[in-house]
């Protein structure tokens, strides 16, 4: 018979409708969906020591239940059952420790707080996963903002995530909101090589490019005021891409980012062609 470790979370709910034991339930179906995500995005990246999951399914060997009400503003409790088996992989004696510290660390670091583990386990998975900060960022960024849908309703609530001795984990308020909502201001960049993947020709205001540097296709949307001699170096693109001819352009642009670094959008305003006719 297999044996299980359970460990308790408490998720508490302050201000507005929550101090009179209630919050709207769109909020609230919001919040406990974006805590879901982080759970198993978390509890992923310690069971497979530094792997980030970008899809939310389920995590073999750990479970989250979701239990019955307790008095206080408007608190839960959440039920994690963790395979012990697990616990063998990771050669641990108990997850305990492991756990809170990750979660600790993942979600400080993901609202822009410092966080030092404490946990042997948690400091090997950082020093052997280089990217593991900004990949645990960009999986992260979307979950919590739904996790915080009660602070955008109303900016005096607050939540917290508690151990179930009374030790939080992790604070969220309006300011934490914030950060995880607003991205940086764009930075103008010049001589950005990619080819064009898909334009829009009805409205020509923007479409989609191959990034050389990223490896991948970003959006763009270009400057009303670009010509229509540059505006053609992009429609040509297209077409030499679609037709297997070189099509590589080099484009000045505004890059959008998110928090993590990962670009969103090129706002384009200079087109040159680097391809021969």
């Amino acid at each position: 018979m297999r044996k299980y470790s359970e460990l308790k979370l408490i998720l508490r709910y302050r201000g507005g409708d929550a101090d009179d034991h209630k919050l709207d339930l769109y909020d609230a179906s919001k919040s406990m969906k974006g805590l879901s995500q982080i759970l198993h995005i978390v509890s992923n990246a310690l069971i497979t020591e530094g792997e980030i999951k970008q899809r939310y399914t389920s995590t073999k060997g750990v479970d989250f239940y979701f239990e019955s009400a307790r008095k206080g503003s408007l608190v839960e409790t959440i039920s994690i059952i963790i395979d012990n088996e697990i616990l063998k992989d990771l050669a641990l004696t108990s997850i305990t420790i492991p756990f809170w510290e990750m979660m600790k660390y993942t979600l400080k670091k993901s609202v822009g707080k410092k966080h030092v583990p404490q946990s042997r386990t948690v400091r090997r998975i950082l020093k052997n996963n280089p990217q593991f900060d900004k990949k645990i960022a960009q999986a992260l960024q979307i979950p919590l903002v739904e996790f915080h849908r009660p602070v955008t309703s109303d900016s005096s609530v607050e939540i917290s995530i508690e151990r179930l001795r009374g030790e939080k984990i992790a604070e969220f308020d309006v300011e934490t909101l914030d950060y995880v909502s607003k991205d940086p201001d764009p930075i103008y960049e010049t001589d950005i090589i990619g080819n064009v993947t898909r334009f829009n020709v009805l409205s020509l205001k923007g479409g989609r490019i191959y990034s050389v540097d990223e490896k991948r296709t970003i959006t763009f949307v270009i400057n009303e005021n670009l010509d229509s001699i540059q505006r053609g170096i992009l429609s040509t693109s297209l077409d030499r891409y679609t037709n297997g001819l070189p099509s590589s352009i080099s484009i000045d642009a505004y890059v959008h980012r998110d928090k993590t670094g990962k670009i969103k959008r090129y706002q384009i305003e200079k087109v040159q062609p680097r391809y021969k006719d």
